[in-house]
């Protein structure tokens, strides 16, 4: 019990302080795609409905950097499933904890947070529906695991808003936001610490807090 209270508490503090963001912002028909859940506690964190169909997901940056570089095709692409991935490692994680791995011709979508197929495509389908292509904000995160070449390929990328959150200082990467140590609760949870998203969506400020 005293777990789920302090879970409560966590959440109600964390609402309380989104509100005030959630009034700041005036541009609230934008579509964010992520190569992780990133863009679905925006979408959260600001009480708007889910604008894009990459979230509750995540994508390995050689898949992502390929999507992003033909978006239009693969979103015209059938949304089709397979029973294994071409990474090793996505393999080994799903002999722990299932989930579906969606096929957008080449590129694997992996589903983490989709209890089976057809709630997956049903998702899918309804919020890519949903897509403001004239108003897309594109975000990746650059682990350890991704190398410098991978992080200029995305900043080459023709997207007008696009950053990448990375754990090294870059400054010759235009679009890189450095987060300290950064982890997957700082990404998720504390990222307004390091990022003003609403400025970014607003008007297209990249702005750190550091």
């Amino acid at each position: 019990m005293e777990i789920n209270i302090k879970s409560y508490l966590k959440k109600a503090k964390r609402k309380i302080i989104f509100r005030k963001y959630e009034a700041e912002l005036f541009n609230k028909d934008f579509t964010i795609i992520s190569n992780n859940c990133w863009g679905g506690h925006v979408y959260q964190d600001l009480e708007l409905n889910y604008k894009s169909p990459f979230v509750g997901m995540f994508l390995y940056s050689r898949c992502y950097l390929k999507l992003l570089k033909n978006l239009e095709y693969y979103l015209r692409q059938e949304l089709k499933f397979t029973t294994s991935s071409i990474y090793e490692e996505a393999n080994e994680k799903r002999k722990k904890t299932y989930y579906p791995i969606a096929m957008l011709d080449d590129i694997e979508l992996h589903m983490l947070h989709y209890k089976n197929e057809e709630e997956a495509l049903a998702k899918w389908n309804r919020r890519k529906s949903r897509m403001n292509m004239d108003n897309m904000f594109v975000k990746m995160n650059a682990t350890q695991k991704i190398d410098v070449e991978t992080i200029k390929k995305f900043d080459d990328l023709p997207y007008r808003n696009k950053v990448i959150f990375t754990e090294k200082l870059y400054p010759e990467i235009e679009s890189a936001i450095h987060i300290e140590n950064m982890n997957t609760n700082k990404e998720m949870n504390h990222y307004m610490k390091y990022f003003d998203v609403v400025k970014w969506i607003n008007n297209g400020k990249k702005e750190t807090k550091r």
